[in-house]
């Protein structure tokens, strides 16, 4: 059985977020939202970014904001 959409994609999203916010309390929420859709990786998936969540770039990506 292949899981597909935004029903599977809500909570690994929402996940990765509270790993953000615990990683870095302090963020804003466009912080969180722009360090996961900008460290997505390449991929041809149906989703607004064409990407995949990868959390470890969000995290390099949300710990680099100074």
């Amino acid at each position: 059985v292949a899981l597909s959409g935004t029903s599977m994609a809500a909570p690994f999203v929402s996940g990765a977020a509270a790993l953000l916010f615990s990683a870095k309390p302090e963020a804003r929420v466009g912080e969180i939202r722009n360090a996961i859709l900008k460290s997505t990786s390449p991929g041809a998936f149906p989703a607004t970014t064409r990407g995949q969540l990868n959390i470890r770039r969000a995290l390099e990506a949300l710990t680099d904001l100074n």
